[in-house]
Parts: C-alpha cells; structure tokens; sequence
C-alpha cells in the first residue's frame, strides 16, 4: 500500500515505552502518513503520556545544555513571556489558548485531507487579500475587512462540511514527509516572535520548540489533532508550573 500504515491503532495494546519511542524514532526517519488517525481510546491516551515523557526527557536534556551554556557567561535574550506578569487569565492563554490555536494553524491541515487543508486555504488566502479589500474600500475599511472575514470563515466552513470524509490528497500523501518537517519548522519559526531583536543565531533558542512540533505532528497524524492538543497542552502546562516554581522561590 505505497508504504502507508493502514492502521495505526494495531500498534497500541500492550506497547510498552521503549516501543513507543522506537516508533516515533522510526516515523521521524520516514514520515509516512496513516490512512487514518487511531483515535480516541486508552491506548492512545496511554501512547500520549508516554510521548510526553519523550518530551519531557528531551526538554531537560536541553535545558542541561542551555544551563551549560550560560555557566560560560553566555547570557539569554529574555522572552516576551519573561517580562510578563503571570495572571489566571495568561496562565490559561499559554495552557489552553495557544496550543488550540497553534495546533489547528501548525498541524490541523497534517491529515492532508481536503475537508481540513481547503478551509484553511480558504483562510490563509482570506488573510493575505484583506489589504487588498482595505484599499478599495477606503470610506469604510473596518466594515469592508469584516465581511471578508466574515465570507472567508462561511467559505471555509462550507468547504469542510462539503469535503468531510474525503481521502487525503495524492500529492500530500506523496510528499508528506516534507509536510512533516515543514510544520514543524514553521512551528518553531513562529516562537522566534518571542524574542525582541532577532539575528541568525536565535535559531538555536527555538530548537526545543522544532523537537516539541515533530512530536506533536507525529501525535496528529498517528492518534488525531485531539492527540496534539493534549500533548501540546501538558507540555506547555509543565513549563508554565516550573515558571510559577521559580517566581514562588525567587
């Protein structure tokens, strides 16, 4: 079957961690996209949390090395998070909100199914055409850029009910794996918005954020975007408790 995984939930009864890391050892090799995603169960629930141990043993071992670094007398740039107070209201932001959001930006359009990549072209080209619908409305731009959002949102929801159910692409399947890698290093790409000023070397400072979105891609594809967001959300949840650690001990 063109080296497709036709079922992924066979690989879940009984699999024990070291299984479960050779796995996403094996995917991160050769992505190869599922003909579908397992699903909810207990198994891939359990699959989950032994990717977050993954996870989280790799986010130490980096942190080690960053600690490492600063011993040195390297200094950090801070982060926008650094400066920020940490409220309720951001604390849920950085736990819920944005790995919800990052995960339909980032990796939602990963299944390659047109139901779920259309819309979010539809989206994207909705975005990318609101200066050019701002300058031709120009007496009243805040109502002209709100009904070609609000057109974009109609089209892109109509273009999923319509494709529902539909096979992944053929030239998705074909090219997956560079759809893998991308994701992941938009992923990253993205968190360099974290920083003020930016220059080559900060591409460095996202390599835990490059780790966690081929992770978090091969939790999609393997178990479903449901999959992702839950990683997504105790990884950022751990780091946000460590943060709130050091402010109580500070």
């Amino acid at each position: 079957m063109n080296g497709q995984v036709s079922s992924p939930e066979s690989h879940l009864p009984g699999q024990k961690i070291p299984a479960q890391w050779r796995l996403f050892a094996g995917f991160l090799r050769t992505p190869v996209l599922p003909d579908r995603a397992a699903g909810i169960s207990r198994g891939a629930i359990a699959a989950i949390l032994r990717l977050y141990l993954l996870d989280l043993l790799l986010m130490i071992g980096l942190l080690l090395v960053a600690l490492g670094v600063y011993l040195t007398g390297f200094k950090f740039p801070d982060t926008a998070l650094g400066t920020m107070e940490l409220t309720p209201v951001l604390i849920a932001l950085v736990v819920f909100g944005a790995p919800i959001m990052e995960e339909l930006a980032f990796r939602g359009w990963l299944s390659g199914r047109p139901g779920q990549l259309v819309p979010l072209l539809v989206v994207a080209g909705t975005v990318a055409l609101l200066p050019l619908v701002q300058r031709q409305h120009s007496v009243d731009t805040a109502l002209a850029t709100l009904l070609a959002m609000l057109a974009g949102l109609l089209l892109a929801i109509l273009a999923a009910v319509l494709l529902r159910g539909r096979p992944p692409f053929g030239w998705f399947r074909r090219h997956f794996r560079w759809f893998y890698y991308l994701s992941a290093l938009l992923f990253a790409g993205i968190h360099l918005t974290n920083y003020e000023n930016t220059s080559p070397l900060f591409l460095l400072l996202v390599i835990p954020q490059g780790i966690a979105g081929l992770i978090f891609g091969f939790a999609r594809v393997r178990y479903g975007l449901w999959a992702s967001m839950v990683l997504h959300i105790i990884h950022n949840a751990t780091f946000i408790g460590l943060a709130l650690t050091e402010k109580l001990f500070a």
